[in-house]
């Protein structure tokens, strides 16, 4: 299910450029959405007793904390995989200068 969105992200890092934050402010967000997120699921188990990914339910709690300390470290080369495509596609971006 999570695949799905790849074929439009695709389509859509053809036709619209993005102008990416520097690094230092663009992971330092992935890293603020990846512990809102990780903080939903865990408050999902609390309130209703459900894993939402079932595998969570099958680890150690030491596995949970690998588990999902590297699915949240694999976004940062992915964030850095778009960031390179953009440039490959649009060349570099110059960035708005504020007023």
């Amino acid at each position: 299910m999570h695949t799905v969105i790849l074929p439009l992200l695709l389509v859509e890092l053809y036709i619209i450029p993005h102008r990416f934050p520097s690094r230092k402010k663009g992971i330092l967000g992935l890293t603020l959405f990846s512990g809102l997120y990780m903080a939903w699921v865990f408050w999902i188990h609390h309130v209703s007793g459900v894993w939402v990914y079932p595998i969570l339910g099958f680890l150690s709690p030491l596995g949970r904390g690998i588990f999902l300390a590297a699915a949240s470290l694999t976004m940062v080369p992915l964030y850095f995989l778009g960031e390179k495509l953009n440039t490959l596609l649009w060349g570099q971006l110059k960035k708005k200068k504020n007023k």
